[in-house]
């Protein structure tokens, strides 16, 4: 039943998403536009499921969509090179220090990332006096670790050291 949900939701999303992009274009008398989705996994589905029917092109909308790292993609957004963006919590933050965003929805509700280690780690616990990996910096994965970190009552950078490895595929690489 949550599988079915979650299938719904997204497809919804797609299709919110698909809408989104050719009101955009109608509105502002174009036929092409910029997007930009900031990372490498599931909570991007809506956007690879809206190509991949051909809800762009149905509507009319020729676009260009590429992977950008999330923070590298919310500066792109803020300077006017992206027009449009699938990224996260990282578009709130430029909204709040200024920039003139909208931020219209989300894929999920949640993080949804996963804690891979040496077999040595037991618990988050043991965490403590060890380096672990984000992408970037304010990145969603930087966040989801900061706030893991205090649930666990672990200070970030001081009883464990974050590192940025750049994207997702470069933090697999340090394992």
């Amino acid at each position: 039943m949550i599988r079915r949900s979650v299938f719904v939701t997204l497809t919804c999303v797609a299709l919110l998403f698909s809408q989104l992009l050719a009101a955009v274009a109608l509105a502002a008398e174009v036929q092409t536009l910029r997007g930009v989705h900031n990372a490498l996994g599931g909570t991007m589905t809506p956007v690879y499921v809206a190509q991949d029917l051909g809800l762009f092109a149905k509507h009319g909308l020729e676009h260009s969509l590429q992977y950008i790292a999330a923070t590298t993609a919310v500066q792109a957004l803020a300077a006017g090179s992206e027009e449009i963006g699938l990224v996260g919590n990282q578009c709130v933050d430029m909204g709040l220090e200024g920039a003139d965003t909208i931020y219209v929805a989300s894929t999920a509700s949640r993080f949804i990332f996963q804690l891979y280690g040496a077999p040595s780690i037991k618990s988050v616990a043991d965490l403590k006096g060890q380096v672990v990996a984000a992408t970037q910096p304010a990145a969603s994965t930087d966040y989801a670790m900061r706030l893991l970190l205090r649930r666990y009552n672990l200070v970030p950078d001081k009883d464990v050291k974050i590192v940025y490895a750049g994207s997702g595929p470069a933090i697999l690489s340090l394992l």
